[in-house]
């Protein structure tokens, strides 16, 4: 495995654990300023807008489990293909809800580090 193919884990694994114990800005921090994101039906989020809603979400995620399948580096843009599964709760009622499916995460090296640029997943609910 080469150095930047266990860099681009690296974030992804940052991102993810971030997510899962709530620390917003550590996640952010792997995240480009102009990052795009895609989710099922909803509009295309800016960094700012998916800040924004992790930070009002009703839910909080309680486990967060990622699996990188793929990555492809090309000079320095790569692509990651991660089969995910979130388990959120919601903080009034503590319903809980597992989300699984797969994203595809875009990341460019810019002043030597990787960063996530766009991210779709395809995730919906599971029945387990």
């Amino acid at each position: 495995m080469s150095q930047d193919e266990l860099e681009i884990r690296q974030v992804i694994e940052t991102w993810m654990e971030s997510m899962r114990i709530g620390y917003t800005k550590r996640a952010l921090s792997v995240i480009a300023d102009d990052a795009v994101f895609l989710l099922p039906g909803h509009s295309r989020l800016a960094k700012a807008d998916f800040e924004a809603a992790h930070v009002t979400m009703p839910t909080f995620i309680r486990e967060v489990a990622s699996d990188v399948e793929e990555v492809n580096i090309h000079g320095d843009v790569a692509f990651c293909i991660n089969r995910l599964t979130v388990i959120t709760t919601n903080r009034k009622g503590g319903d809980v809800l597992t989300r699984k499916g797969y994203s595809i995460t875009v990341l460019e090296k810019r002043q030597g580090a990787w960063l996530i640029v766009r991210d779709a997943n395809t995730l919906t609910t599971a029945e387990d």
